[in-house]
């Protein structure tokens, strides 16, 4: 059977600029540690767990970084990814003491690490979401 594309009533929409310096704005995929594997990085002699973390930058707690300073760091993704050598930029610090940093300089071997990382914690989220549903519908 064909249906007709009904008419809709023309209406405008106007958006507002968005503001550069927002909180959220990000240019990647983040996602969280998990914590029976965590992401350590080691930053000034001090080793965090990260919080998060994308191909653009990563997340840790600290109250001795300071805004604005670029480290060397080593990161270690877990499940036998290589370390990675790097640098990065703490961007900025909330209240709480979460610094949001940036990778400065990245190669392609560990970009690639991270995209693996992160596709592998995504592919994993969502099968354990399947699993709530199908354990939940079960039980309905």
């Amino acid at each position: 059977m064909f249906w007709r594309k009904k008419k809709t009533d023309h209406f405008e929409v106007e958006l507002a600029e968005p503001d550069s310096t927002a909180a959220e704005r990000r240019d990647a995929f983040r996602i969280g540690s998990d914590p029976e594997h965590p992401i350590l990085v080691t930053i000034a002699g001090v080793e965090y767990e990260a919080a998060n973390i994308s191909a653009g930058g990563l997340a840790v707690r600290s109250r001795e970084l300071q805004a604005g300073k670029k480290y060397s760091i080593r990161l270690q993704l877990p499940y036998g990814s290589p370390v990675i050598l790097t640098e990065l930029q703490v961007v900025r610090i909330t209240a709480q003491g979460l610094c949001r940093c940036k990778f400065m300089t990245l190669s392609a071997l560990s970009r690639d690490a991270l995209h693996r990382y992160i596709l592998g914690r995504e592919k994993e989220a969502i099968r354990m979401t399947k699993t709530r549903r199908a354990l939940t519908t079960e039980h309905e």
